[in-house]
């Protein structure tokens, strides 16, 4: 109970401070008011009543302190007295506190911003409820005969992927049903031709199991969902519908609910509209703007899917655990069911469930490797400015040991001392930490749309919340801890010293070692920038085979209306006739998918009679193009002819090579009029045609085999424009003459090949930009403490310089030690950083183009910048010094 009362009487008083210490006041006025009407009535005078009350009571300040203690308050009472010493202390130094506060602001809100992206992308959770119970399914083993549609790998040994039949998912529902609600899903992977009012777009759509929602626990904004009943043959043709896609189609209009919508010319109905936060199951993608149910793929999904064969395996599957389930007894049924059904499909088969808390993301192990250096960046920087702040205080204690020394003399103690400097230290952590958060929420939000700007990829949410608030809490506890305890300390010891400056002695070995260390860790990211810088020199120097300049791409997809192929090529030459003549267009050609794209198709190849160099079949990537292809895209024909007009189905069956394919398949002999077999047939080589960069900008030119498209099964194209003008100018008149051929197929994916190779190497220009960014904060946080700790340097040895030049010493012989000494300073860190340098280059620049972590170049570069800001930073104090008034310095002394 008396526990109880104690806490009960600590809140109350930290709720009504001023009210308590008003009636303490008041308390103790009335105990001395009754002590001295006693000692008047025992014959005292007023004056001698008050001194003997006032002595035989002990003093007032003892007994608050006495009753504080009591209740548990008195380290509330003197943090409060502390804070608001230190903030008037503070605004004494308006210079060191506007430093300090600045470089903490700067240090703490690059490292929130970091890591409010590497909270998105690695630690972030669905929005659905309970994330931690949904499960991803895999599958491994050796392939033998089956389609496969979707992400899938080798490792060298098995093959994996996350898609099944429509026949395993429903023979792996029945077997889990009692441990786990397995689901499935299906990108339309190359969208759907939606026309919602009066215009015909490309949409992202989801076919879906009819347990999708109902598994993932969503509900809708209004409206109804895809159920059961949705996902049978004949079935109504139902649609559901994003929040974004209602709010850009329908202008959030209630009455969507009953509307017809024409799908790849099929006529669904909306049912109902998915909330504002739901974003679907992948994450970092582009949000799905449709949902409809598997059953739809004869309309919707890609042609040549057989939806209910036991051969085609498209659906992902994922699963939420039923309450009570563990993991590992589910992964053990999976994986039991899966052997049972897949015999015939796999050698060695094998299932395994993965964590689906944060949902399917091919990318996120890649921006992780990204992120994750880009953090360990961040907490370097912040290191420096601990390291900064930790010298300036340094610096500031020592200038207030006389004060600090009245102060110990009048009876406060060590303790006492070292609180109230870690209570300014607190301070000035708060003040920044509060700053850099504040900026941290906009940097972050500003640096996730970078990041988007420069790879289509990236679509992730980098808002503050729980977590980001928590870590930069903790950056700003940590820091007052670590910048803030060895100064206390050491100022806390301080003994009685006279008033003036303090004579010249032998220089702060702490604070040397401070910015030595500064030095070092600047040098690591100095290092690091100037090792991506080179790399992003390196990419932007790389020819990528064709011109870039000048050319719009575009998308276009007839497939999705079910077109026959002889219509699928006649509607390509038109477009190719209508492009040609236009005013500003020079010429126009087909291709299946732009270069620097990071896509590609390969086909194996065999060359009759090089059987024997190395066996039958090998593999290329191989292009269907249009006619003026070569012409188009600007890449040279070194022998021979292009892909022309006469190349038609009726006509024998060409092929233009690259040269790295004459180099691999042809030994560097003449391919002029040599036979291929690709795709079951046989193709005679016309021409040659100069490498290209295929799929990155940095990955080397591969073996390259173009086709007339219209010797082809023609799918999904695009189309390269070459303008004499601006591509953005004339990109309008380009989608009206392409929506007069056909309004029913959608134009979309329009961009210009000078934004597809910035794209390509986007992840190497952001890590460039943001290197060096953090590297010259980290630069400028070294030069101010450098500056500050020579500047203190100085000012205690002004008596020791005045003397020195009242002796006759020159500038030169003042000057001469300071910047050796600040030399000595830089030459140190430049040697400690050099190595670490290497060590964490060889861990983390693992991403580099044209160079190695080892270039030399870079590393002398790197120590000759710390070498110049170091005596930059030394300059100035150095001259202040050889300018000191020798009869000042000693009136002074």
């Amino acid at each position: 109970m008396g526990l109880l009362r104690n806490a009960r009487a600590w809140l109350g008083a930290s709720l009504r401070r001023r009210r308590f210490e008003a009636d303490l006041d008041e308390e103790l006025r009335l105990h001395l008011e009754l002590r001295e009407e006693k000692n008047r009535a025992a014959g005292m005078g007023a004056a001698e009543a008050r001194q003997d009350a006032l002595r035989s009571f002990g003093g007032v300040g003892r007994a608050k302190e006495d009753v504080r203690g009591v209740l548990g308050l008195h380290w509330l009472h003197d943090l409060a007295q502390d804070l608001r010493y230190g903030a008037r202390s503070l605004g004494k130094w308006p210079l060191f506190t506007v430093i300090a506060v600045s470089s903490l602001a700067l240090a703490i809100g690059a490292a929130t911003s970091v890591f409010s992206l590497v909270n998105a992308v690695l630690l972030g959770s669905l929005p659905v409820p309970d994330p931690q119970e949904l499960r991803i399914i895999h599958w491994s083993g050796i392939t033998k005969h089956f389609s496969y549609w979707g992400v899938g790998g080798w490792d060298g040994v098995r093959n994996h992927g996350n898609d099944f039949s429509l026949p395993a998912y429903r023979d792996l529902r029945s077997a889990c049903r009692e441990d786990a609600e397995v689901f499935g899903y299906v990108p339309t992977y190359e969208g759907v031709l939606a026309r919602a009012r009066h215009e015909t777009m490309s949409a992202q759509g989801f076919m879906v199991t009819g347990n999708f929602f109902a598994a993932l626990r969503v509900r809708p904004l209004f409206g109804s969902l895809l159920g059961e009943e949705d996902d049978r043959p004949g079935a109504d043709r139902r649609v559901v519908i994003s929040y974004h896609w209602w709010e850009s189609q329908f202008d959030l209009d209630p009455g969507v609910l009953g509307r017809q919508m024409l799908l790849n010319g099929s006529s669904y109905t909306v049912v109902g509209v998915l909330p504002r936060g739901f974003s679907g199951i992948r994450t970092g993608k582009v949000p799905a703007d449709l949902y409809f149910t598997i059953s739809a793929q004869p309309h919707v999904g890609p042609q040549g899917w057989r939806m209910d064969s036991p051969d085609s395996w498209y659906v992902a599957l994922m699963a939420r655990l039923r309450p009570g389930v563990r993991p590992e007894h589910f992964g053990a049924v999976i994986d039991a069911a899966f052997k049972g059904i897949s015999g015939k499909y796999l050698g060695e088969p094998a299932a395994a469930v993965l964590n689906g808390r944060q949902g399917i993301d091919e990318n996120r192990g890649d921006y992780g490797r990204v992120l994750m250096p880009l953090l360990g960046t961040v907490g370097v920087m912040l290191l420096i400015a601990c390291a900064n702040l930790a010298g300036m205080l340094l610096a500031r204690g020592s200038a207030r040991r006389h004060e600090l020394s009245i102060r110990g003399a009048l009876g406060a103690g060590r303790g006492r001392l070292v609180r109230q400097l870690m209570a300014e230290c607190l301070l000035l952590t708060l003040v920044g930490g509060a700053l850099g958060t504040l900026a941290a929420g906009w940097g972050g939000m500003l640096l996730g749309r970078v990041l988007a700007g420069s790879t289509s990829a990236f679509k992730y949410d980098a808002r503050m919340d729980w977590r980001v608030l928590g870590f930069a809490l903790a950056l700003v506890v940590v820091t007052a801890l670590v910048s803030g305890i060895y100064p206390a300390l050491k100022a806390g010891s301080a003994k009685s010293a006279g008033p003036g400056p303090m004579r010249g002695g032998s220089r702060s070995r702490a604070g040397g070692t401070l910015v030595v260390a500064q030095i070092c860790l600047s040098l690591i990211l100095v290092v690091v920038a100037g090792l991506y810088a080179r790399t992003l020199s390196n990419l932007l120097g790389v020819s990528p085979g064709f011109s870039v300049e000048n050319l719009l791409i575009f998308h276009a997809n007839p497939g999705n209306l079910r077109m026959t192929d002889a219509e699928v090529r006649t509607y390509y030459s038109s477009v190719q006739d209508a492009l040609r003549p236009m005013p500003g267009v020079t010429s126009a050609s087909l291709m299946p998918y732009p270069f620097l794209s990071n896509t590609s198709q390969v086909d194996d190849v065999a060359v009759p009679g090089r059987e024997k160099d190395g066996g039958a079949a090998h593999e290329a990537n191989s292009m269907d193009v249009g006619d003026s292809f070569f012409e188009t895209l600007g890449i040279r024909i070194l022998a021979g002819r292009g892909i022309i007009v006469s190349d038609t189905a009726n006509a024998p069956k060409v092929a233009v090579v690259n040269s790295a394919f004459v180099r691999q398949f042809f030994g560097g002999e003449a391919p002029i009029g040599r036979v291929i077999r690709v795709r079951g047939s046989d193709w005679r080589v016309v021409g040659v045609c100069a490498d290209t960069r295929f799929s990155r900008l940095w990955q080397p030119s591969h073996p390259t085999m173009y086709f007339p498209f219209r010797q082809q099964t023609p799918g999904s194209a695009f189309f390269a424009v070459r303008t004499a003008l601006p591509p953005a100018s004339i990109a309008a008149q380009v989608r009206r003459a392409v929506d007069r051929i056909n309004p029913a197929i959608a134009v979309d994916d329009v961009s210009t090949q000078r934004e597809l190779l910035d794209a390509t190497i986007g992840p190497q220009r952001i890590v460039a930009a943001l290197c060096g960014s953090l590297a010259a904060l980290t630069l400028a946080l070294s030069c101010a403490g450098l500056y500050g700790l020579i500047s203190h340097d100085v000012a205690r040895r002004t008596g020791e310089i005045g003397v020195r030049m009242a002796l006759g010493a020159s500038k030169a012989q003042i000057l001469g030690p300071v910047l050796r000494w600040a030399l000595a300073i830089g030459g140190l860190g430049i040697a400690a950083g050099l190595p670490l340098s290497y060590a964490v280059a060889r861990v983390y620049c693992t991403n580099l183009f044209g160079l190695t972590t080892g270039d030399p170049a870079t590393y002398a570069g790197s120590g000759a910048l710390m070498m110049a800001v170091t005596l930059l930073a030394a300059a100035v104090p150095a001259r202040r010094a050889s300018c000191v008034d020798p009869l000042a310095a000693l009136r002074c002394e």
